[in-house]
């Protein structure tokens, strides 16, 4: 979990956190406050 939490703050410096790294979309509040890790939207977590 620490590689994600790593990731998480470097999406943070860069602009990227929050945004959906397979489609590109916001990720939705909701995700990021019950998984402030996440990287993909709910739709693309789905899709998987």
């Amino acid at each position: 979990h620490l590689a994600d939490l790593e990731l998480a703050t470097t999406r943070l410096g860069d602009g990227t956190y929050g945004v959906c790294e397979r489609c590109g979309q916001p990720i939705a509040i909701e995700r990021l406050l019950a998984r402030p890790t996440a990287q993909t939207c709910i739709d693309c977590a789905s899709a998987k």
